[in-house]
């Protein structure tokens, strides 16, 4: 590219600057220049400054807001507070007792409403019971879906019957013009407004005194009555000049773009030339477009680095734009900024909503709300755990992470603040002190200005220990970003603390005054809290007009580059998601020249062309992907250029693709090589659990025993998983024959203490459950009920042992390995044949029962381990074995021992025999057995010792939709 040329191309603010230059430029300090937002005031006075032949005053630079509010001795009110009064007009005119929960978020459509009203200088009488007298119709069809569904979110207790909800509809209308008048009377004697109100108060307070001689309006496009009753206020004084930029191509009376200001050119003169072809004579000249399909939105962001080094294009600093029609994108575009890229200029903020500082915000609010359990007067751990889990709790305190490991691991659910008061830092955020009043007061017992003050404590400490602790590079977003929070929470505080819901500031003495604080509830508190931090942005401090520009649809308006990349150029970002929704119908809304979805679909036409008016250089990049919330579609204004552009002017197309395929994940077996058999001759004891392993899935086992990746174990304390509820019923089955004289209750007390919350073994103290809690524990107390039955049905038996460990020594090809384990109980019966055997009884609790086998080599089958649970069956037989024939303790004369499965859900059932079955038929001596299981045992072991058999993959889908390992092996 030529930079030279580049430099000499005139931007719409630089004619406007020659212009000022020419007309006034002995007059510049008594002139202000106005414009629609405050961005392109940096970029004319730098064109001042560059343009002019020696020293000059500079004009003041104001934007529309600014003027309106120069003039009014109102306020614009925080917007919670203006709802929270609106809803004050709304119940005193309706006589409804609709809480401002309720209220709040279709509150928010009415406040647009009446702003967008005032804007419009409408008449409320009129089109209030204009809309009244439209609802005479007998049905609702001039309603959309969406307006219907508006009302029906409304009103309360409404029915499907159109009959009733014309009425209501029709009740609430009737008062809506009392509505809009009190709610502004109200806002008026607190000194308080919303935006239309305070402007339409200006024009039609009568005469205006202007603070400048003269006022200079730049650029602007849609300009609603109000606005037009100032223009020509000031334009009728002679104290009113206008800009217009503007370009030929959309002028015309069939593009939506050029539809306002084809109105405002006779209205409001232009100062500049409109033959000026240097000026407005641009579109169609010789520009090169270029239009990018892209499969995701992030592959568009990585060719930011593409299209940067391409023709130089990021030499030419300012001149340089990077527009996203998907704010949300701007993280991902800052980290696809090439290294070549000296100085870029960010117009958009950070989002507040991506910060650390936001997340755990949302944490403590979470902490005290949903993480208190009120019955037990402390914290829940699931709670307790995200915010010592939070990047910014070794900001709160230094022992953060010693703590999270300490209570996981005493398994403690309930923790109460005392518990947590560890140091300073923990002690201040897992307080109570003050959160909470009198549930007369309010009914969710909440004090939300506590809440705050505490959260701006909190927030205050880290920001305060977090300087230490954070990288130099990010310490500024740090620092900003905690700022924003404690400015955000205490001006929250101001609204919610001191915000007048009732009576006047005059007359304290006699009118009952509440807060907010007071009417909303803590979950709506929250809702609010979010809200404002997603719509709330971290500026970018730097030199505004040096270097590439990266920045959002609106901070374009008035701005020209020489090349620009519309990133995310889709239809729903362009235009931006625009939808009539309202409770004012479409007809009345046009009838009376209120804003409709064609103003705003006119609005972002005029925004997309003037974007690419005066560039030469013009790149717009669209997302093809129709995944989630995306259409895939390409904006309509783009396929208007396809459309419109002069076959002189053509568009290239092209589609990004990955520079890398990823390669798919082909499932591959593991190679026994020197490392991996150095990790698996460690192995000197084999669990069943990790033979059945092995058998089920070479490659699990892998991962499991040798890699040693273990799984996740965080047990939540809302729940019990399959795990846990059976190491409780064990260790409850085994204390009720150890300790007979102990009743039920106590045995499952000291069960659940021991195995659930780690306590020391025999703690009879009742332990505080939840209600899933109380429920597994009433089902565990059932079960055995059900095994005291069953055992009562088996007459002279006798319980030898619980939870006993047993164990055998194999000799392999080429080593001596231990297989064994632990018995859930070893019993002596007398049923069946032989009369007298042992029983190895494993405890199942589960609802699937393991099938019937016809051979030893059955449960050495893959297939088998979940289709019959033969794993179970397995591990029986094997401490059977052991126990027949290597217990000296309990079997000394090697008696007769045979394996059983007691399915406790399954103990109802008439005759239930838990022995294992083959072919059918009890399994009542193992020995019978014995070689055969012996012999196939060590041919699968000396497998998976043998350095030429690789770990496989199992063939089997059941087994892989349960492994943990799944994603890591790729099958």
């Amino acid at each position: 590219m030529n930079n030279e040329q580049n430099k000499a191309m005139k931007t719409f603010l630089e004619s406007v600057a020659a212009d000022m230059l020419q007309k006034y430029k002995s007059e510049m300090g008594h002139t202000a220049v106005v414009f629609p937002n405050k961005r392109a005031a940096l970029f004319l006075n730098r064109a001042i400054a560059r343009l002019s032949d020696g020293p000059v005053w500079s004009p003041a630079y104001i934007t529309i807001s600014d003027l309106f509010r120069q003039h009014s001795t109102l306020t614009v009110a925080d917007p919670i507070l203006t709802i929270a009064i609106l809803h004050e007009s709304y119940t005193k005119i309706t006589g409804s007792n609709e809480d401002l929960d309720r209220f709040f978020s279709w509150g928010q459509l009415l406040l647009s409403d009446f702003d967008d009203l005032d804007k419009n200088m409408g008449d409320a009488r009129k089109i209030f019971r204009n809309v009244s007298d439209l609802h005479e119709l007998d049905t609702l069809s001039y309603l959309d879906e969406d307006e219907i569904n508006i009302l029906r979110r409304f009103f309360k207790n409404f029915t499907a019957d159109d009959t009733l909800l014309k009425e209501k509809f029709l009740r609430l209308w009737s008062k809506m013009a009392d509505i809009y008048t009190d709610f502004k009377d109200n806002l008026r004697r607190r000194g308080l407004a919303y935006e239309g109100m305070l402007y339409r108060d200006v024009v039609e307070g009568g005469e205006i005194p202007y603070l400048y001689e003269r006022y200079l309006f730049v650029g602007f496009n849609v300009i609603q009555k109000v606005e037009q009753r100032l223009f020509s206020d000031l334009k009728s004084k002679g104290m009113a000049r206008f800009y217009w930029d503007y370009d030929r191509y959309y002028m015309g009376s069939g593009n939506e773009a050029g539809v306002y200001i084809r109105q405002w050119l006779d209205k409001y003169p232009n100062e500049l030339r409109n033959d000026d072809d240097s000026i407005y004579d641009n579109m169609l000249s010789g520009k090169k477009i270029d239009f990018v399909s892209s499969p995701t939105e992030n592959l568009q962001a990585r060719f930011i680095s593409t299209w940067l080094r391409e023709n130089d294009r990021y030499k030419d600093g300012s001149r340089t734009a990077i527009v996203m029609c998907d704010e949300n994108l701007l993280q991902t575009v800052v980290h696809c900024i090439p290294p070549e890229v000296k100085e870029l200029n960010v117009t958009t903020g950070y989002p507040l909503k991506q910060t650390p500082i936001a997340s755990l915000v949302a944490q403590l609010i979470s902490l005290q709300t949903r993480g208190w359990d009120d019955k037990h007067r402390a914290f829940r751990l699931h709670h307790v755990n995200s915010v010592l889990r939070h990047p910014y709790a070794r900001h709160i305190s230094p022992s953060a992470q010693e703590i999270y490991q300490e209570i996981n691991k005493e398994k403690r659910f309930y923790l109460r603040p005392t518990d947590m008061a560890k140091d300073d830092g923990l002690a201040e955020v897992f307080s109570r002190e003050g959160m909470t009043i009198d549930t007369t007061v309010r009914a969710d017992g909440y004090d939300l200005t506590a809440m705050l003050r505490w959260l701006m404590a909190v927030v205050k400490r880290v920001a305060v220990n977090g300087i230490a602790h954070t990288a130099k590079h990010d310490i500024p977003l740090f620092q900003e970003s905690c700022f924003r929070m404690y400015k955000l929470l205490n001006s929250l505080l101001t609204t919610i603390g001191t915000g007048r819901t009732s009576g006047t500031p005059e007359d304290d003495s006699t009118a009952p005054v509440s807060t907010i604080g007071d009417t909303i509830s803590i979950y709506t508190f929250q809702h609010l809290m979010m809200q404002i931090i997603n719509t709330t942005s971290i500026p970018f401090h730097g030199e505004p007009v040096k270097g590439v520009q990266v920045m959002g649809v609106l901070e374009t308006r008035n701005l020209d580059f020489d090349h620009i990349l519309i990133l995310s150029c889709n239809e729903g970002n362009m235009p931006k998601g625009v939808d009539d929704t309202s409770f004012i119908p479409h007809a009345i809304r046009a009838a009376y020249g209120l804003t409709t979805v064609d103003n705003k679909v006119a609005v972002y036409s005029y925004y997309f062309h003037s974007m690419l008016q005066r560039a030469s250089d013009v790149t717009i990049a669209y997302n093809t992907s129709t995944e989630g919330a995306s259409s895939g579609e390409m904006s309509r204004f783009m396929l208007q250029l396809m459309v419109e552009m002069p076959k002189s002017q053509t568009i290239g197309k092209t589609a990004l693709q990955a520079g890398q395929i990823p390669a798919p994940m082909i499932p591959e077996v593991v190679v026994k090589d020197d490392d991996v058999m150095t990790a698996l001759n460690t192995i000197k004891k084999l669990s069943p659990t990790a033979i059945n392993t092995y058998m089920r899935c070479g490659m699990q086992f892998f991962y499991k025993y040798v890699a040693q990746i273990r799984e996740l174990d965080e047990q939540d304390e809302d729940e019990i998983d399959n795990k846990m509820f059976g190491n409780i019923f064990h260790r409850a089955a085994e204390l009720l024959y150890e300790r007979p004289r102990k009743d039920i209750d106590t045995i499952l007390n000291i069960a659940f203490n021991e195995e659930l919350f780690g306590l020391k073994t025999n703690t009879e103290a009742e332990p505080q459950l939840n209600g899933i809690q109380l429920i597994n524990r009433s089902v565990i107390k059932r079960y055995l009920m059900m095994l005291i039955e069953l055992d009562k049905q088996l007459g002279d038996f006798k319980v030898i042992a619980h939870e006993t460990d047993v164990a055998m020594r194999l000799k392999l090809n080429d080593r001596t390995i231990t297989v064994g384990g632990r018995i859930d109980r070893l019993d002596r019966v007398d049923i069946g044949t032989p009369r007298e055997r042992l029983r190895v009884v494993d405890y199942k609790t589960g609802t699937r029962t393991a099938g019937d086998i016809t051979a030893v080599d059955d449960v050495f089958r893959p297939e088998n381990i979940t289709g019959k649970h033969a794993d179970y069956i397995f591990q029986a037989m094997l401490y059977s074995i052991i126990e027949a024939e290597n217990d000296f303790t309990y079997n000394p004369n090697h008696d007769t021992v045979s394996p059983a499965l007691l399915f406790i859900q399954r103990t109802k059932v008439k005759d239930y025999d838990p022995t294992i079955t083959m072919n059918k038929q009890p399994i009542t001596d193992i020995s019978v057995h014995r070689d055969t299981f012996v012999r196939l045992l060590k041919e699968k072991l000396n497998e998976l010792f043998n350095p030429d058999v690789p770990f496989g993959l199992s063939n089997d889908p059941k087994v892989c939709r349960v492994c943990p390992y799944r994603l890591m092996c790729g099958k």
